[in-house]
């Protein structure tokens, strides 16, 4: 995507074990609407295998900001930990990092978008990881 010339790649959701998302079939048109639901939920292959390929991204030297989605497994039972997790995990090899706390065809996140203060606690551990530091800092 970076090569076509896109200014940024977001990759993701990323959760910290693979998980296959919702059940299949996920995609629906709807021609006479000109139109597609999407259920696909956070179908994800975990945050080694995803760390691996920034990993091989990274030293391939292509340029580019690349930043990752992190989500939670719809089985764990609090966000933090798993937000925590894919900072350590996946934050050396990207530029930014994104905290998915709306997606709308998973169950947990709609109690969590809806819900401020654990967003801000969310926020607040996240940021509290020890040696956050992005993979790249940005050129001045």
């Amino acid at each position: 995507m970076l090569q076509l010339g896109f200014g940024f790649v977001e990759v993701g959701g990323v959760t910290p074990r693979p998980q296959p998302g919702n059940p299949r079939p996920r995609v629906f048109r709807l021609a006479e609407d000109g139109a597609i639901i999407n259920r696909i939920g956070l179908n994800s292959e975990g945050h080694a295998a995803v760390a691996e390929r920034l990993r091989q991204f990274r030293q391939s030297g292509t340029p580019g900001i690349v930043s990752v989605n992190l989500a939670k497994n719809t089985d764990s039972p609090g966000a933090e930990e798993d937000y925590c997790a894919g900072v350590r995990a996946l934050g050396p090899h990207v530029d930014m990092l994104v905290a998915n706390v709306s997606c709308p065809n998973v169950a947990w996140t709609k109690a969590l978008s809806g819900d401020a203060d654990a967003v801000e606690r969310l926020v607040r551990a996240v940021v509290r990881v020890p040696h956050l530091k992005l993979g790249r800092q940005p050129s001045r």
